[in-house]
């Protein structure tokens, strides 16, 4: 990831008062394609006991949702169903520790068809 893509991605904490190294420390993990190894990182960042974790994609959200039941987890998945990969119980209300956005929800899949 390139500084400046590093940077602009958080800008909306930057808005927010949080600065990194000052108030806030983002701890950042990667699996890239190793599909293996994203339970370990998942197991990582539970170890380090971070108040918020973001997971992108649903191998990563997967990985969280056994790795911990108490931190909060901010999901972004723009192809799975949350409810029914069982992370979410509704949309309304989400319950257990995740939260985020998913752009494929069941409800949506007639009107998305007949656009």
């Amino acid at each position: 990831m390139s500084r400046a893509n590093s940077s602009s991605r958080f800008d909306g904490l930057k808005e927010a008062g949080y600065i990194e190294g000052q108030n806030i420390i983002v701890e950042k993990r990667f699996a890239g394609n190793m599909l293996d190894r994203i339970a370990e990182v998942a197991k990582e960042l539970v170890a380090l006991d971070c108040d918020v974790i973001f997971a992108a994609g649903p191998y990563a959200i997967e990985a969280l949702m056994k790795a911990t039941a108490t931190i909060p987890i901010v999901g972004i998945d723009l192809e799975s169903d949350p409810i029914a990969n069982g992370w979410v119980v509704s949309i309304a209300r989400p319950g257990r520790n995740m939260t985020g956005f998913s752009s494929i929800f069941p409800t949506l899949a007639a009107s998305r068809s007949s656009c």
